[in-house]
């Protein structure tokens, strides 16, 4: 990146032409790009892996699961179920990266049971058919035009420890 134009003492970004691939299409098809050579992305595994422990250790909500292997219909579409994955754990996680945290969250959940469906979800893309929500700041439906809450919740404070230097922004 050069930021100095000859003669100007002014710094501007300028970023010469080059080609870039396509990762794929997004949200009114506009097209996506990969920006990691511009970003540092070398925390994202690490915050990824602590989101999804986090996420596995809360109580706060609730998700369905089942178990045993898939109808072959689901197998076709890419799916594999939680159960299969865990059976399978060796195929699924040859570094035994998730192992480790499997073991982790069965020693600090309250429910281990649900505790590593739900890691399994986040972490190693198991398929529960259902959605759920778990919110890290509250603000009910009827504050939604009063000042924003910036703060964390004892959720977020509690199993998303590396959240806490994050700065929040507010939107107004």
């Amino acid at each position: 990146m050069n930021n100095n134009y000859v003669g100007l003492k002014t710094k501007w970004p300028y970023f010469k032409y080059e080609a870039n691939k396509l990762c794929g299409i997004g949200k009114n098809k506009i097209p996506i790009i990969s920006m990691d050579k511009y970003i540092d992305i070398s925390k994202n595994e690490e915050m990824h892996l602590e989101c999804c422990k986090g996420l596995a250790l809360t109580e706060n909500y609730k998700m369905a699961m089942y178990p045993g292997a898939l109808h072959i219909s689901e197998k076709l579409k890419g799916k594999v179920s939680f159960s299969e994955m865990l059976y399978n754990l060796t195929d699924y996680d040859p570094t035994n990266i998730h192992k480790k945290n499997l073991e982790e969250l069965e020693k600090l959940s309250i429910n281990p049971r649900q505790s590593i469906y739900k890691y399994m979800y986040y972490a190693m893309g198991a398929d529960i058919p259902w959605f759920f929500a778990l919110y890290l700041r509250e603000q009910g439906f009827s504050q939604k035009l009063k000042k924003p809450i910036i703060t964390w919740n004892d959720n977020a404070l509690k199993y998303f420890p590396k959240f806490k230097p994050l700065k929040v922004c507010q939107v107004f």
